[in-house]
């Protein structure tokens, strides 16, 4: 269903529902969420977020330091 999804919408690769999982674990790792948290909620362990799942770019980890520093709770 998710692939023939992908072919209506004329996205130019295969999808599969493992590429959504891959595409929300990422977005939430550049929003900040915790990857100790995510893995968990994942259902995964920590390194393989880290090794798998984070498509992260420098910005993005640029982004989250500068997030951090800033940050107040």
């Amino acid at each position: 269903m998710v692939g023939l999804l992908g072919k209506q919408a004329q996205l130019g690769k295969l999808v599969h529902p493992h590429l959504l999982r891959h595409s929300w674990i990422t977005e939430m790792l550049r929003r900040g969420m915790n990857p100790i948290q995510l893995a968990a909620i994942a259902g995964a362990s920590e390194k393989v977020i880290a090794e798998h799942y984070a498509h992260l770019s420098h910005d993005d980890a640029y982004d989250a330091m500068a997030r951090a520093l800033v940050s107040r709770r």
